[in-house]
């Protein structure tokens, strides 16, 4: 768990510095296929290399988890839609991505494209009370097989 915990801190300490004058090309995170089979994680909107393949998480278009001061009858659940993108992704190819809609709750939890199986682990940050969660806070671990 502190492995996880440093990574995501220093993605996030990454992602506040900015790109100004960074590659296109340039991965905002990449990791390699042995990290990503542990656990990464895919912050809305960005995009993340690993190995031949880009990911995203594009939306978070539905979560209905229990708020976690709040005792429910029933978890809930959230949706994750992740895009798995081909290696050529960023030079503009015109291959298809694949689009994967995952539970938290759920199935289906893992979904496959392009060769690699992607399995949603959590959904961050968890409900608190009634609020909205602000969409660009929404971080999703994953991990990739």
């Amino acid at each position: 768990m502190p492995r996880r915990l440093i990574t995501f801190l220093a993605l996030m300490a990454a992602s506040a510095c900015g790109r100004q004058g960074a590659n296109p090309l340039t991965p905002e995170f990449d990791f390699t296929l042995q990290q990503a089979a542990d656990s990464i994680p895919l912050l809305i909107g960005r995009d993340v290399h690993v190995e031949d393949v880009w990911m995203t998480l594009t939306d978070v278009p539905s979560d209905s988890r229990c708020p976690s001061n709040v005792q429910c009858v029933w978890a809930g659940d959230a949706v994750a839609t992740i895009a798995v993108h081909p290696g050529c992704y960023k030079e503009g190819c015109k291959a298809a991505s694949y689009v994967l809609s995952l539970h938290t709750t759920l199935e289906p939890k893992s979904g496959s494209g392009w060769g690699h199986k992607v399995t949603l682990l959590s959904l961050a940050p968890h409900p608190h009370d009634t609020a909205r969660i602000d969409r660009s806070r929404y971080v999703a671990w994953v991990r990739v097989n």
